[in-house]
């Protein structure tokens, strides 16, 4: 067996996420020692994923992987002597490109990232895209997603702007993507009844894709509470969590969100027993994903002590790790108002 493939046997052998990216780094570490570059290529492509991003690592190990892998390509694209060899990198360098999309939004939920560390990585993305000569409308809305994981309602209208002013390209995501997006942002600003509006082809099933409408039910099913639609607000927690739940653990880190939802609703009994049931797995899907955490907190901070004890506390202070890095209390009134709404239920 190869040396690669040994690797991933042994990855698949541990349980907690945490420790197959623990693994996942030693073995990186001790490749780049040894100067072996193959077995550091085939690790961040494993690390980075294929089709989708790989949900077993965290944003800020992938992209540091995908930027090795990057550089990499290129080295080896100026080394290619023949248009067949050189076709097969660029290939591979044209999936490079298009992942950054993936993790660039995402570096924000880091609560360690430094704000600088995420400003590098923005360049990076920004210089290959223009060596690549592609255009910039998959940056700009990358950057406004990554502005709203950030509490930055500012930045994110800039390039929501800049985003729409620009053409589309190959590197553009699919419609019913763009919309999803969309969709996200107008929840984000607050512009709840527009956000419900839009959210139409979705939820008559016109429009769907890979991950919509998945990732779409949280802020559709909030924006119809903010409007006081709440039966339709019901009927479409009803379909989110059914769709979930069957897909398996590929979406089981949208549940804490819909929890939070539920207890909105004043859906006491059936928050609780979801989260009881997914317990271990959202626990396991967090461990390098803290975003998780905080939101799996903040709907447990909801329930009684004994059953978690000091989830208000816990939320608390990973909220006050965003806001210090990201400058602002986006996280802390996030927490607030939920805690606020939820004693709303309570009365």
């Amino acid at each position: 067996m190869k040396k690669f493939e040994q690797l991933c046997a042994q990855w698949r052998l541990l349980e907690s996420y945490g420790d197959i990216q623990h693994e996942t780094v030693k073995a990186l570490d001790a490749a780049q020692d040894a100067e072996d570059e193959k077995l550091m290529a085939q690790i961040c492509r494993h690390v980075i994923g294929e089709e989708a991003p790989n949900h077993l690592y965290s944003p800020d190990f992938q992209i540091a992987c995908l930027h090795w892998l990057t550089e990499d390509c290129i080295e080896r694209l100026n080394l290619r002597k023949t248009e067949k060899a050189k076709k097969k990198v660029c290939q591979e360098l044209s999936h490079c490109l298009w992942a950054y999309k993936w993790f660039i939004a995402d570096l924000p939920l880091m609560p360690d990232m430094s704000k600088e560390r995420i400003e590098f990585y923005n360049e990076v993305m920004r210089e290959y895209y223009e060596r690549g000569e592609l255009g910039t409308a998959m940056l700009h809305k990358c950057l406004m997603l990554q502005a709203m994981n950030m509490g930055d309602i500012e930045r994110a209208k800039i390039h929501h702007q800049a985003w729409h002013q620009s053409e589309k390209d190959d590197f553009s995501d699919c419609e019913t993507c763009e919309l999803n997006d969309e969709i996200h942002y107008r929840h984000f600003i607050g512009q709840y009844k527009q956000t419900v509006q839009l959210a139409q082809p979705i939820l008559d099933g016109s429009m769907s894709c890979g991950e919509v409408p998945h990732n779409t039910y949280y802020p559709i099913i909030d924006s119809l509470i903010e409007s006081d639609q709440w039966t339709e607000a019901a009927a479409q927690m009803h379909k989110a969590v059914q769709l979930i739940e069957s897909a398996g653990e590929d979406f089981i880190h949208l549940l804490p969100r819909l929890i939070q939802l539920q207890i909105k609703l004043g859906q006491y009994d059936t928050a609780q027993s979801l989260s009881e049931k997914y317990h271990e797995a959202i626990g396991r899907r967090s461990q390098n994903h803290p975003i998780i955490t905080l939101h799996y907190l903040s709907a447990m901070a909801y329930f009684k002590e004994n059953i978690f004890v000091s989830a208000k506390e816990l939320a608390q202070d990973l909220s006050q790790m965003y806001d210090k890095r990201n400058g602002n209390a986006y996280y802390s009134k996030r927490l607030q108002q939920l805690l606020n709404a939820q004693q709303m239920t309570l009365q």
